[in-house]
């Protein structure tokens, strides 16, 4: 059974340690508002980038549409690898390059 947006928010919010209370301050609402929600309720579209900031999680996991891995193409994983591998210092030694972490 997939879990509904205010479920995800629950597990996600004790997953970070956090009251209602806490959340909805972090998010700018009520406590109370942040229960609304866990107890079937929806919140706003407009808080969804906040909220998913505050949890550290993206708004499709919120909504239960995680990517997994088999969800990318071979080109999205490649040039995330090949951009992964830029932002590294890139060393040479005895003839033999490695990237340096």
């Amino acid at each position: 059974m997939e879990l509904k947006i205010g479920e995800k928010i629950a597990k996600y919010r004790k997953q970070k340690g956090y009251t209602q209370e806490q959340l909805g301050e972090l998010v700018g609402v009520s406590g109370q508002a942040v229960s609304k929600w866990e107890n079937g309720g929806v919140p706003d579209t407009y808080l969804l980038p906040t909220i998913s900031k505050v949890l550290g999680v993206s708004i499709d996991a919120l909504f239960g549409v995680e990517k997994k891995i088999s969800d990318y193409s071979q080109d999205e994983i490649l040039d995330d690898l090949f951009m992964f591998c830029l932002q590294k210092t890139h060393c040479k030694d005895n003839g033999i390059d490695y990237f340096k972490f």
